[in-house]
């Protein structure tokens, strides 16, 4: 058995769209970015919670330390963050979106399976392009649920596929979502003997949109998409496998400069690029409506060569290169507490806020906390200004540093500066 599948459901959308796209891709670095490693601190907490059994506020205010390895654990005193690993909080907002997520899962009756291991490799090409049989090809689902037939509300035995997705920044629809719809199948694969599924069920959870989508029908459907994405991704080992550029497929797609892309956005005439300058040229205040629908549904393959501008001029700054006038800043940040719990509560009851104010559904912000102490000392009535309240919060919390981002002459923000790297005991190596 393979150590590795080659063929992963996250990116069967991309390989789809764009057969080229996978041999193009094997052996390119992937580093996520941090909002993917945002969304795998989230998962971390979701899956933690179905297994055990326990609410998304159990784990209010820890600290989730998460690598390219994806190896997540929780920061403590005695664990504390490597260099490789991004660090998030378990606050508010993660609190209470997982844990939509985590209701959503429990209602449902039926066995449960979380971080479940499926295999969909007769939904993949049977040989690679060595003519050799392809290696078992895995992949974990969120949360599976099995539901025989006469439970609950279910008249026919079921198969529910859930899906986090913790980005706020494009919705996923579950209609014919490729992803959930490997790991269906697999899960098919996997269980059918047992329960004889004869429906389907596919949802993607996005909390943070407040975007809950379900995707339903017969067992047969399923099974034929299936084929039909099998018979597409045949082709990324064709002698000339087509490129395909698309939102999906670029989107995740990690060759730069794609040359197929480019003269895609090029040929599209309700854009207008021009080729000297690469500004677009097309005024949509005089295109026809069909010509602004086609425009339409080209912004996101724009947006995506925007982004990539963007992170080439980022690597750039973080390089030393000079680029222009452009220079680095430090992002905002919002206070996080600096001292254990025990210690918070005791020094912010002292400072005039009670202990029956200081937890809402977790702990309080370090801002609401500024907000709630007392505006007069308690023995002689004088004020305690805006200044000093300030000054008391500032003893218990502090601002992390912000990420490196772009800015232009004028930018009020810090600068941003490398940390220094340490080199002593290199010699020793």
């Amino acid at each position: 058995m393979g150590s590795h599948s080659r063929f992963s459901p996250s990116a069967t959308d991309r390989e789809f769209d764009c057969p080229a796209s996978f041999l193009l891709n094997e052996g390119l670095p992937n580093p996520s970015g941090p909002d993917a490693k945002h969304g795998t601190a989230a998962h971390y907490i979701g899956r933690l919670c179905l297994e055990k059994g326990v609410d998304t506020d159990h784990y209010a205010g820890c600290r989730v330390a998460v690598s390219d390895s994806n190896d997540e654990r929780f920061v403590t005193d005695n664990r504390p963050p490597t260099e490789e690993e991004m660090v998030f909080e378990v606050d508010d907002e993660m609190v209470e979106s997982v844990q939509r997520y985590v209701d959503w899962c429990r209602e449902l009756p039926g066995e449960h399976f979380v971080e479940v291991k499926v295999e969909h490799t007769d939904w993949c090409p049977d040989v690679d392009e060595y003519g050799d049989k392809l290696d078992p090809q895995f992949g974990s689902s969120d949360h599976v649920a099995c539901i025989p037939a006469g439970t609950g509300m279910y008249d026919e035995s079921t198969i529910v596929i859930t899906d986090l997705k913790y980005g706020r920044g494009v919705k996923v629809f579950a209609k014919g979502n490729k992803q959930g719809t490997k790991y269906g199948l697999g899960t098919w694969k996997k269980f059918n003997w047992i329960y004889d599924f004869k429906r389907f069920v596919i949802r993607i959870a996005q909390p943070r949109l407040g975007h809950f989508d379900v995707w339903e029908g017969p067992i047969e459907e399923l099974l034929q998409y299936g084929e039909e994405i099998k018979e597409r991704l045949t082709l990324v080992f064709a002698d000339d496998p087509p490129f395909g550029p698309s939102e999906k497929a670029c989107r995740f797609c990690r060759v730069v400069g794609c040359k197929a892309q480019r003269d895609f956005l090029y040929q599209q005439a309700v854009v207008s690029i021009d080729n000297e300058t690469g500004e677009v040229t097309a005024d949509p205040r005089l295109m026809t409506d069909d010509e602004l629908l086609e425009a339409w549904r080209l912004v996101p393959l724009l947006e995506i060569h925007a982004n990539r501008i963007r992170a080439a001029v980022h690597q750039g700054l973080m390089g030393d290169h000079e680029i222009g006038e452009l220079y680095l800043v430090e992002s905002t940040t919002t206070r996080q507490w600096d001292k254990p719990q025990e210690e918070l509560q005791e020094e912010l009851r002292k400072a005039g806020i009670p202990l029956t104010e200081q937890w809402k559904k977790t702990f309080i912000s370090p801002a609401d906390a500024e907000k709630l102490l007392p505006r007069h000392h308690r023995h002689g009535g004088a004020r305690v200004t805006q200044k000093e309240r300030a000054a008391i919060i500032a003893k218990l919390a502090k601002k992390p540093a912000g990420y490196p981002v772009i800015a232009e002459p004028g930018d009020k923000r810090k600068r941003y500066v490398k940390p220094e790297i340490d080199l002593d005991g290199l010699d020793d190596l």
